[in-house]
């Protein structure tokens, strides 16, 4: 089933990049095309995953995706999705993973998860003569932060409360 192997390479992402990152491919090659595909639904999200000047999928998620399916002997096609609908379109199919900057915490149960690649925290950038030193110092602010995003919803807790 189609379902369940996508699954098994996903849990088998995060450690293959750990354990197979120093390890010589094979000297065989293989003609890519021939291989099976996993569609991969991503948005523009700098330096993660955007077009390059040639309007190719790249970025970090790209890259570790592009390399970690290869090894598993898949071919990643990258579609560039509604980011709000990507549980809709897990589910329905269109999509077999999606690979982001995507917080675990709160969804354990709305998705299968392979697990974190990579650890991030959130920071707040101002200019080095602002009166902000603090989240509470964002009342009244204007503050953009991308939408369905771990920023949104700590800074909606915090102008909130």
């Amino acid at each position: 089933m189609k379902g369940k192997r996508i699954i098994k390479s996903l849990l088998s992402l995060s450690l293959l990049i750990c354990l197979l990152s120093g390890c010589k491919t094979s000297d065989v090659e293989v003609d890519e095309s021939d291989l099976p595909v996993i569609t991969l639904g991503s948005d523009n999200y700098p330096p993660y995953n955007y077009l390059n000047e040639d309007g190719n999928p790249t970025g970090i998620d790209v890259d570790l995706a592009t390399e970690a399916f290869k090894r598993l002997g898949y071919r990643v096609e990258v579609v560039y999705i509604d980011w709000e609908k990507n549980k809709e379109l897990l589910e329905s199919g269109k999509i077999d993973c999606i690979m982001a900057c995507f917080s675990m915490e709160g969804r354990l149960d709305d998705y299968k998860w392979a697990g974190p690649y990579i650890a991030s925290s959130q920071v707040i950038a101002v200019n080095k003569d602002s009166d902000i030193y603090t989240l509470d110092d964002l009342k009244g602010k204007n503050v953009a932060v991308q939408s369905t995003t771990k920023p949104e919803g700590i800074l909606l807790m915090t102008i909130i409360m």
